[in-house]
């Protein structure tokens, strides 16, 4: 029996992952994956050829971690009603 709400699995693929099964991203593991690229980008860890390929992930994950923001407060919002 349902309780007519389903469950969907989120996956961002990083290019850089190739023939790896994709892990479900959460929340946290998104923003661990930012905070080492913030951190690999303010060492200078970051060559020139691969920055690009950096900051267009990092896009990804601040996309994927506010609309998860998002998705929470709506849902915090719907408990006040």
């Amino acid at each position: 029996m349902s309780n007519g709400k389903s469950k969907t699995k989120t996956f961002i693929i990083n290019k850089n992952m190739k023939n790896q099964q994709p892990e479900e991203t959460t929340y946290q593991t998104a923003w661990t994956e930012l905070q080492k690229i913030v951190n690999d980008l303010q060492g200078g860890s970051v060559g020139i050829d691969e920055l690009t390929d950096k900051i267009e992930r990092a896009a990804e994950l601040v996309r994927f971690c506010r609309e998860r923001l998002r998705s929470t407060e709506d849902a915090v919002g719907r408990l006040g009603q």
